[in-house]
């Protein structure tokens, strides 16, 4: 509406706490350490300096179930939580996808909040989908054949670690882009939102699942990745830019010179 710069002001605010004024270069950094391939970034003057992405699920618990090889190609589904946390819900029905995807030959792991309400929903399909609350994607992404996702920045990457093909449905901030990437590469497929039956989907996992360019485009992603350097390869990097950037402390005031006169 017109109303100033708020992130300005905001900025202005808590730099001022550790002494810094506020300018533009705040808002992008002086440098940004980038954890995936140079297709997914903007084309922007920012120096940006790769470091290769590493998976991190938490303090999580693997189940018993997920040490088995599956019997069937398996299609993990995950859509994330911030649309769920922050926003009205997901914008797709994920009972008709699943119930559609339930109709491969495959099997389906879907980790969704409000899981024992989606088993109920699925009903007589229920045997060939599993619905959990949480599952860590680390340990879950290797046993998959195809990955469905909203293009979230760790499903992204830590699928891509794995050389499986992806079908991203991305509607929110940065995913969209990433999805992109992920197309771009032939890892995946870039579908929108608004085209995300379940009978697309179904269709387009199938198509991942069976032509072999898909495949061949994951393993060239994961490449890129894994010949990124390490984040203790970039260390050493990151300090000299850091240097570099340092700016000289300003000159103490004199202990007496606020109250002279």
């Amino acid at each position: 509406g017109g109303a100033g710069d708020p992130l300005g002001a905001w900025l202005t605010v808590m730099a001022g706490r550790y002494g810094v004024a506020f300018d533009e270069e705040l808002t992008t950094g002086q440098f940004t350490a980038d954890l995936l391939p140079s297709p997914f970034r903007f084309d922007t003057a920012i120096d940006y300096v790769p470091v290769r992405y590493g998976t991190y699920n938490g303090v999580s618990v693997v189940p018993r179930w997920l040490w088995e090889a599956p019997v069937r190609p398996r299609v993990g589904f995950t859509l994330g939580l911030s649309a769920v946390e922050r926003l009205a819900g997901y914008s797709v029905s994920v009972v008709e996808i699943l119930k559609a995807l339930a109709g491969l030959e495959v099997e389906v792991v879907a980790a969704l909040p409000g899981a024992a309400g989606i088993r109920e929903q699925l009903g007589a399909v229920g045997d060939r989908v599993r619905v959990e609350e949480f599952v860590p994607l680390a340990a879950l992404a290797p046993t998959c054949a195809v990955m469905v996702h909203h293009g979230g920045f760790g499903t992204i990457g830590t699928t891509s670690l794995h050389a499986v093909p992806q079908l991203a449905i991305a509607e929110q901030l940065d995913a969209i882009w990433l999805a992109r990437g992920v197309s771009s590469y032939g890892a995946g497929i870039d579908l929108q939102v608004a085209e995300a039956t379940g009978e697309r989907v179904a269709h387009e996992v199938q198509r991942l699942l069976t032509e072999s360019s898909f495949t061949e485009g994951a393993r060239r992603l994961q490449a890129d990745l894994r010949a990124m350097p390490s984040a203790a390869e970039a260390v050493p990097h990151l300090l000299r830019l850091a240097e570099r950037h340092r700016r000289p402390p300003q000159a103490a005031a004199h202990p007496h010179q606020a109250t002279n006169k």
